[in-house]
């Protein structure tokens, strides 16, 4: 076989390497050697891997950009979180929580661990949850009430819901929810003036 033949088919099996291995993630080149047909066909892969080179270190870049972006957001969602369920001291051994909005699974956990953190810290005999800005309870999320009122029983304090709208009221009847073990009172100052009661009572 001639030498021109061998050098041929070798830059051709080049060419072929270069595409698979392209392919397959590693972006290779090959030697330009001849100013020929198929050296201009060499060049043109060559500057076709570079390109795809150049994209995908884009795409990465973006990617990382985005996945820090993310990670912002988290956070970010994550301190609003923490704002928006705040701890009030309405009297002395008296705190109140107010919430506002929905009150999904991840924000249970948060309202949990904030109110009973705050019970243990100042040895409050009473909690108030105040959920007028919350306009549905479902199974969930009575269930999860519940647990509350449990939790801070257990913590030696008395937690009372207020603020029930009607829509909410529904939604517990219609689950029948032992209101036994859910004190509630009309609105926060009602909760309030429970909580002083019972405090005179010894209670």
């Amino acid at each position: 076989m001639s030498e021109p033949i061998v050098d041929l088919e070798r830059r051709l099996h080049a060419l072929e390497e270069a595409i698979v291995a392209t392919a397959d993630g590693e972006f290779r080149v090959v030697e330009v050697s001849h100013d020929d047909p198929l050296g201009a066909i060499e060049v043109g892969v060559n500057a076709l891997v570079e390109a795809l080179r150049d994209r995908i270190d884009q795409v990465e870049q973006t990617n990382r950009a985005l996945g820090e972006r993310v990670e912002l957001i988290e956070r970010q969602r994550e301190a609003i979180q923490a704002l928006s369920v705040p701890v009030l001291q309405l009297w002395e051994q008296v705190i109140a929580m107010p919430l506002i909005g929905v009150i999904d699974s991840r924000r249970c956990a948060a309202i949990m661990d904030t109110l009973l953190g705050a019970i243990r810290r100042g040895g409050a005999r009473f909690a108030i949850l105040d959920i007028t800005g919350v306009e549905l309870v479902d199974t969930r999320t009575a269930a999860f009430l519940i647990d509350i009122v449990r939790a801070a029983r257990l913590l030696g304090s008395v937690c009372i819901l207020t603020g029930v709208q009607p829509s909410v009221a529904q939604s517990l009847v219609l689950l029948e929810i032992n209101l036994d073990e859910l004190p509630i009172r009309r609105d926060l100052q009602a909760g309030l003036r429970t909580c002083l009661t019972m405090m005179e009572e010894g209670g």
